[in-house]
């Protein structure tokens, strides 16, 4: 519709003809899976997932993605629940420890997430009162980007004694590059377990424009620009 409405205002304008034509063109191209997928492959395969747990891995820490609130059940967004269910599989087969970390009230609508588990599954994921390194959850619920992620959690893991941090970083395959590069600037030892892959095997209808396209257009530009402008800050 929108692609429409801005060749439509191609044809009947003259004086932004071509700038409407080439916002057309823009959003068009962005909107296509083939595009998309081109944007985020190289950000994905960057990460493979992982294929080794070292035995030195203190915790594993899981980064918010966005919740619905007041969502009757399962409030975590898509992407955020593929998020938090690979970080609980990792730690719970390896009786690891997880540090779930998001403000905005993500980290509220984790624990409501935890309370269905544990109710329908009988998974028997709690909060020590005290930090061990086995199974369980802590929450961080302070931060609001990845930057706070990073520092929030080694503030964490330090005070629970552990100074030189050794930790499975678990977010989307996308945001991987960024989120990696700002834990290692935060001195925590952080391998990459990625997950909520979103780039496809383009089809003959790569072509046509859709929501998911333009979705990964999106994810794609904005981790390119977040890398850039964190990569080169102090």
């Amino acid at each position: 519709m929108f692609i429409l409405l801005l060749l439509a205002a191609a044809i009947y304008t003259r004086k932004h003809r071509k700038l409407f034509l080439f916002g057309t063109l823009l959003f068009y191209l962005l909107s296509t899976d083939y595009v998309g997928t081109k944007l985020i492959d190289p950000l994905e395969k960057r990460y493979p997932p992982l294929q080794h747990v070292p035995d030195n891995i203190d915790a594993v820490v899981i980064l918010s993605g966005g919740s619905t609130p007041g969502a009757p059940n399962l409030p975590l967004l898509p992407g955020a629940f593929k998020r938090y269910m690979y970080g609980i599989m990792l730690a719970k087969s390896h009786n690891l420890p997880v540090i779930f970390s998001g403000g905005f009230k993500e980290s509220d609508a984790a624990k409501v997430v935890t309370d269905e588990l544990n109710t329908m599954l009988d998974l028997d994921l709690k909060t020590p009162v005290k930090w061990q390194k086995a199974f369980g959850i802590w929450y961080e619920d302070r931060s609001k980007d990845t930057w706070k992620n990073a520092l929030y959690t080694k503030a964490f893991l330090h005070e629970n004694g552990i100074d030189h941090p050794n930790i499975l970083l678990v977010t989307s395959a996308f945001h991987m590059l960024r989120a990696k590069m700002l834990f290692d600037k935060a001195g925590l030892d952080a391998i990459a377990a990625p997950t909520d892959y979103l780039a496809s095997n383009l089809q003959h209808f790569s072509y046509l424009p859709s929501v998911t396209g333009l979705k990964m257009s999106y994810h794609a530009l904005h981790e390119y620009v977040g890398y850039l402008l964190y990569r080169y800050k102090d």
